[in-house]
């Protein structure tokens, strides 16, 4: 037998309890009156938050800047085309290479690359509230509990970033890849093969976001100080499985994919602080529950990992909010393990309102009202603004998005697109990135004279920035654009037409 490594056991005790005279009594506890109520109450949230984004997947305009370049390079795959295949100079495919062919394969039947994307994104989310349940049930022998965490999520992420729901971009597919291999480990935790599916699993994940380390990472702790000998088998696995995945990258998509992969950012610390704030404030007591968790549990089972997941999750994704255009999905992964340390603390929950005067009314109050507190408050916010769009809102703006691509599409030469997705619409090349030049700049890859150049040689026939009517059209600094580039613009190219969101400048 293998020996004990750390403090961990020989062989870990399985993934959840073993069916006992008490496991009745928790499946009791986890019906009758009390969970109706809550079933009732979490349904109409979940449906009064997620309505009004899933009603704009199939719209025809840009819903930020990640689409518009995540779809150029989907349409890149589609169409056979080296990804990293050119050294980049002012756009950044800054992502692995996974979602960008598995929409293009999609597209194929949907003939629609950015919708195919959106729809993949939407089903991965839905796919994480899934794999949640199944973890979570498989850890503590109860699927009413596993739907508990799986709401969590599904109620949170649409309460907490609407924007993500439903948006072409790769993050929430790749934490479905990810929350997948740790699924994969947790359902077989004491064998190689379990070990080895998972670290496939989770090279797949990295292959599609990179970012996602934090839960592969804790799997690993876990496995130190479990037992070293499926720890070889699962690196073993990882490295093989990247390896794979990374000749394979140079092949079809181009030698250049580490030049792309780590474009120059600035990064802000008073960012990183932001976002956790705001992160921590609607998480909060959800967060202390897991927190209490972690501090009263021990390794002696696989639930022992989320020791480690937990801070990792969130220490990482800290980390990543200071870099210049990261957003709080980087805390996606410390809410999911933050819904299935809900799950597994609940138990105590059911045996604190079972001491109480009314138990079942003290039941409901728990299950609804802490850990939803702040999703209600978010869907308060939200209503209003729901519900002022009038029917005929999603038309306007396909309209003026299809206007203005339209007229792009009618200038000869090249385009320069602030929103990306006008550019692929009107089927002009994505050689500019706004984000990625100016992050160039700011950290001195480049100097600002040579975007200057750029403008003053009319080196694009047309220039397309997001400018709100209600903004006076001056020469001053944009978010993307210094002061100089927006003087140089000024001077060699004039107002062409304006919509409500967009300008577009053409060459004098």
């Amino acid at each position: 037998m293998e020996k004990s490594k750390g403090r961990g056991p020989s062989s870990p005790q399985p993934a959840g309890p073993p069916p006992t005279a008490a496991q009745p009594a928790l499946v009791a506890a986890t019906s009758g009156l009390p969970w109706t109520v809550t079933w009732c109450v979490l349904g109409a949230l979940f449906i009064s938050l997620l309505w009004y984004p899933v009603s704009k997947l199939s719209a025809h305009y840009s819903f930020g800047s990640n689409e518009g370049f995540n779809t150029a390079f989907q349409a890149m795959a589609a169409a056979g085309a080296k990804v990293y295949g050119n050294p980049p100079v002012y756009s950044y495919a800054n992502y692995p290479p996974i979602s960008f062919h598995l929409i293009a394969w999609l597209s194929a039947v949907t003939h629609d690359v950015n919708l195919t994307g959106r729809w993949l994104s939407f089903l991965a989310y839905l796919a994480i509230g899934g794999l949640i349940a199944l973890i979570v049930s498989r850890l503590i022998r109860s699927r009413a509990l596993g739907a508990y965490a799986a709401a969590c999520w599904l109620i949170w992420l649409p309460a907490f970033d609407a924007g993500r729901v439903g948006l072409n971009d790769p993050h929430l597919l790749g934490v479905a890849f990810n929350l997948a291999g740790l699924y994969f480990f947790v359902r077989d935790p004491e064998t190689n093969r379990g070990a080895a599916i998972s670290a496939a699993v989770f090279a797949i994940s990295l292959f599609t976001k990179q970012s996602l380390v934090a839960i592969p990472a804790a799997v690993a702790i876990y496995l130190f100080l479990s037992s070293r000998k499926r720890l070889a088998v699962w690196l073993a696995a990882a490295v093989g499985t990247s390896l794979a995945l990374l000749a394979l990258t140079l092949v079809v998509d181009g030698k250049y994919f580490f030049d792309h992969l780590f474009l120059p950012r600035m990064y802000f610390a008073s960012d990183a602080w932001g976002s956790l704030g705001a992160y921590l404030y609607f998480t909060q007591v959800a967060f202390l529950m897991a927190l209490i968790w972690m501090l009263r549990a021990t390794q002696h089972s696989v639930t022992g990992l989320f020791i480690w997941a937990l801070p990792l999750t969130h220490v990482l994704a800290t980390y990543y909010c200071g870099g210049a255009g990261a957003g709080v999905n980087h805390f996606f992964d410390g809410m999911i393990v933050i819904a299935i340390l809900t799950g597994l603390a609940l138990p105590s929950l059911l045996r604190l309102a079972e001491g109480t005067r009314y138990p079942r009314a003290t039941l409901s109050f728990l299950l609804i009202g802490p850990c939803f507190l702040t999703s209600f408050v978010a869907l308060a916010r939200r209503l209003p603004a729901d519900f002022a769009h009038p029917a005929d809102e999603t038309a306007k703006m396909e309209t003026e998005f299809s206007g203005v691509s339209s007229y792009i599409k009618g200038q000869p030469g090249a385009a320069l697109c602030e929103s990306q997705l006008l550019c692929y619409a009107a089927g002009k090349p994505y050689t500019y990135d706004p984000f990625s030049a100016d992050q160039l700049v700011r950290t001195g890859r480049i100097p600002l004279e040579q975007l200057v150049q750029l403008i003053d040689r009319k080196e694009y026939r047309v220039i397309q920035l997001d400018w709100p009517s209600n903004e006076a059209l001056q020469p001053s600094p944009r978010v993307r654009f210094p002061g100089p580039v927006m003087r140089a613009l000024f001077v060699s190219y004039q107002p062409a037409i304006r919509s409500a969101k967009y300008v577009v400048f053409t060459a004098k």
